[in-house]
């Protein structure tokens, strides 16, 4: 049975057709979300698993600030394997769609749309980019195992008292995500850009970036308390685990 459910991003600020396409895709066991500020891409990729991105080329620069042409380029390395669909126009099909195919669109799709179609082929991108998924440890932790984090289950456990009794501690997916990247470097250094590539690929301003994780790695810090296992900042750098 094929329980591939993907969730997409819809850049348009054509409500009447994303609203007509949403329903379709709910049909076909797909989540399909509508996008229309930068911002709004990015919580969406920091919070869900998408698995693909539709851009109506009309909308582009209205969204993100961007040409089609512009935002693949700039999108394709820091989404990859994350698979971009472009919809154009009919004035615009000519030269354009070899171009955009050679820059880095997985697929380009044209006017009149037809959502049962749309809702298939982006399946089928998905399971062609998904189908081999990179398998990933089970099990992190830190020296002493002080930690333990299970990343499948999305579990973390902290050693308490001289008997090394285990507390689960609660943690949002973001500082999930963040404490498993100090983990997995094993007490070396992850600087603000490593961050800012593996969490946030789209985001425009380091400086909001370096702020956000000062404030998601004190709340990690409290919540794995009285642990003994530190977080240092790095002035300037970032983080390591130790």
């Amino acid at each position: 049975m094929n329980t591939l459910q993907p969730e997409i991003l819809f850049l348009t600020k054509d409500e009447i057709l994303f609203d007509f396409c949403r329903s379709k895709f709910k049909k076909g066991n797909s989540n399909l979300y509508l996008v229309s500020a930068a911002s709004e891409m990015r919580n969406f990729i920091r919070e869900k698993d998408i698995n693909a991105i539709i851009l109506d080329s009309d909308y582009s620069y209205d969204i993100i600030g961007l040409r089609a042409e512009e935002a693949i380029a700039k999108l394709k390395n820091s989404l990859n394997p994350m698979p971009i669909v472009i919809i154009l126009k009919k004035e615009n099909y000519s030269g354009q769609i070899l171009k955009l195919l050679e820059i880095g669109a997985h697929e380009v799709l044209t006017h009149p749309i037809k959502p049962q179609i749309l809702v298939e082929q982006m399946k089928a991108l998905v399971r062609i980019f998904f189908k081999k998924p990179i398998k990933k440890r089970k099990y992190f932790t830190t020296k002493n195992e002080n930690i333990l984090m299970n990343y499948p289950a999305r579990k973390c456990f902290i050693k308490l008292g001289p008997k090394g009794e285990r507390q689960e501690i609660k943690l949002t997916k973001t500082e999930f995500q963040i404490l498993y990247r100090l983990l997995q470097k094993k007490g070396e250094l992850v600087s603000f850009e490593d961050f800012r590539k593996n969490l946030w690929p789209t985001a425009s301003s380091s400086k909001t970036i370096i702020h956000l994780l000062h404030q998601i790695i004190s709340n990690i810090r409290k919540k794995t308390h009285p642990c003994p296992v530190k977080i240092e900042s790095i002035r300037g750098e970032g983080f390591r685990i130790s």
